[in-house]
């Protein structure tokens, strides 16, 4: 007869507090505080590169036409990823 390798029990995970230790693994993440990331003058760059993408776009569609599509505006989660 073979011995037993491991202590943990393969037919009852949820005994052996496998989805415990996963919660705390996934809740040590660091996170980013939305008004923290604000506060530090992100919106205002965020802000002006959207103006920048506007006069880009008008001095596109003087050159091309109406018929040319809109430039699609950045937001903060295209940058930062929670």
């Amino acid at each position: 007869m073979r011995k037993k390798k491991s202590y943990m029990n393969k037919n009852s995970l949820l005994s052996e507090g496998f989805f415990d230790k996963l919660k705390n693994f996934l809740q040590l993440r660091p996170k980013i505080d939305k008004k923290e990331f604000f506060d530090k003058g992100m919106s205002k760059e965020i802000n002006s590169l959207n103006k920048a993408t506007d006069k880009f776009e008008q001095s596109l569609k003087k050159r091309f036409g109406d018929d040319y599509p809109d430039l699609p505006r950045f937001t903060w989660r295209d940058f930062i990823k929670l």
